[in-house]
């Protein structure tokens, strides 16, 4: 009923997609509640932004997710959580801007890519993915894995977890998040992307708010694509298993993936968890270990591997 309602407000507008941006570029944080859209029954903050969010407007939703998130960042970096919708808002917008993110990114990372980074860690496989760098149990780093498919463009899956316990040597587990007006529009965002990563990694799923994609489950299956189901309160439901090295090319998965998921395995293996890592965004990356930290010693380990094939391996003590 109250998307019936939404949808019968913006037709006032325009048509669809055009209607929701003319409608989000018009609307503020601080006059929601004289919105028409505000004021229909059943319509609160949180549904407010998110719809602002897909016309289009740079900003955060005070989904509860996002605000457990959030606020645990603030309690670790020694400030007082946020417990206010509108106050909370300013705050991530604030915070995001100061970490490098647009205010979106930090939201969809929150919210629907830490519940799948989640998931995996829990099953005790490593994830490089875009977060706080100050997370992660086993991996800590908020770059993503970017590959090339075409010269000089790189497309990077929004989490990439993997096993080195299994046979063959490396097992991959790409996922594409995608965040619209309904699931099934993000399964249709995820699709081009997602069935491109399929040539590099073993298994590939697309991850999307939960609610049913009718028609689109089936071109799910046709791909050989995976589903991830993410609810409000953080629950990830695999609705469908992907298939196994479909399209998979092993000439592209031993040059682009192979020699940079060794590292990390590695320096587990030798120095235990958690590790840093980072640069993975273009094609590299490096990985480190600090053994001693305290006023008069800054003791690490690091080694990092980059396009041009050379893995080095460094020492830094002072």
């Amino acid at each position: 009923m109250i998307a019936k309602d939404i949808a019968s407000c913006l037709s006032m507008i325009g048509d669809d997609k055009l209607a929701l941006r003319t409608w989000a570029r018009n609307t503020s944080l601080e006059k929601w509640r004289e919105d028409p859209i505000g004021k229909i029954k059943g319509v609160g903050l949180i549904t407010f932004q998110y719809l602002r969010m897909m016309g289009g407007i740079d900003t955060v939703m005070p989904d509860k997710i996002v605000k457990r998130v959030i606020n645990e960042i603030l309690e670790k970096a020694g400030s007082k959580p946020i417990s206010g919708d509108m106050e909370f808002v300013k705050k991530a917008e604030e915070i995001a801007l100061t970490c490098g993110y647009r205010p979106v990114e930090l939201c969809w990372m929150t919210w629907l890519v830490q519940p799948v980074v989640s998931y995996f860690e829990k099953k005790g496989l490593p994830v490089i993915a875009k977060r706080d760098s100050r997370n992660g149990d086993i991996l800590r780093g908020k770059d993503e894995f970017g590959v090339s498919l075409e010269e000089s463009e790189f497309l990077r899956p929004g989490v990439l977890a993997f096993d080195w316990r299994s046979d063959p040597l490396i097992t991959t587990e790409a996922v594409e998040c995608k965040l619209a007006i309904s699931s099934g529009r993000s399964v249709v965002g995820a699709l081009g992307q997602a069935a491109s990563y399929q040539i590099l990694f073993d298994h590939v799923y697309v991850a999307v708010q939960s609610g049913e994609i009718g028609y689109r489950e089936s071109i799910l299956s046709e791909l050989g694509l995976g589903w991830i189901s993410v609810d409000k309160s953080g629950n990830v439901d695999i609705r469908r298993f992907p298939e196994h090295r479909r399209r998979f090319d092993m000439d592209q998965f031993n040059e682009q993936v192979l020699p940079r998921l060794v590292l990390p395995p590695a320096f587990l293996e030798v120095f235990g968890r958690p590790i840093g890592y980072g640069e993975t965004r273009e094609g590299g990356i490096w990985v480190a270990k600090e053994l001693a930290r305290d006023p008069d010693t800054h003791l690490q380990v690091s080694s990092w591997f980059d396009r041009t094939e050379q893995t080095s391996f460094s020492y830094m003590l002072h």
